[in-house]
């Protein structure tokens, strides 16, 4: 994605449930990969964000669940 100062242009926000409010963990730019994170429940929310001012590759995504009751574990990789 485009980088920018304080990612201004096009980013990806994390919220660490299905609300937005007062739950952003961070917003993400450019070519850099953000940290590893742990949600507190059982649901995040992805914002993609762009200005279409100028055209990349877009974003990937990888996450793990647990179903900690069922001992279940998967991995899932998206692409933007």
């Amino acid at each position: 994605m485009e980088l920018s100062l304080n990612c201004v242009y096009d980013y990806v926000e994390v919220f660490d449930n299905s609300s937005m409010a007062n739950s952003l963990v961070g917003r993400y730019c450019g070519s850099d990969k953000p940290p590893a994170m742990t949600s507190s429940g059982n649901m995040v929310t992805i914002r993609f964000v762009t200005d279409f001012s100028s055209a990349k590759d877009g974003f990937s995504l990888s996450f793990n669940f647990i179903d900690v009751e069922k001992s279940f574990f998967k991995i899932t990789n998206l692409s933007f």
